[in-house]
């Protein structure tokens, strides 16, 4: 199955966002994987997720796991169209 690529940008939060990537890899969901942290000047707080899950599974996955992790701010998904 193919697998798309996502942004998953988040707030500035009480966690960084290497503590945040570090509390998602513990949590393990087969169809989803965080690849990276994206450092980039023009894009900050971002971590790349690869997935073979549609968009709105995709989108009810990671609500439901940044809750989990303690995340409650807002966050943004983009996908990654090259």
């Amino acid at each position: 199955m193919f697998k798309n690529t996502y942004f998953l940008l988040l707030k500035d939060n009480v966690f960084s966002i290497q503590e945040i990537y570090d509390r998602l890899l513990s949590i393990f969901i087969k169809e989803i994987s965080y690849k990276n942290i994206l450092f980039n000047d023009l894009i900050q707080n971002a971590i790349i997720i690869e997935t073979t899950l549609q968009e709105k599974d995709l989108l009810n996955e990671i609500k439901e796991v940044l809750t989990i992790i303690g995340y409650y701010d807002r966050f943004m998904l983009t996908k990654c169209v090259m």
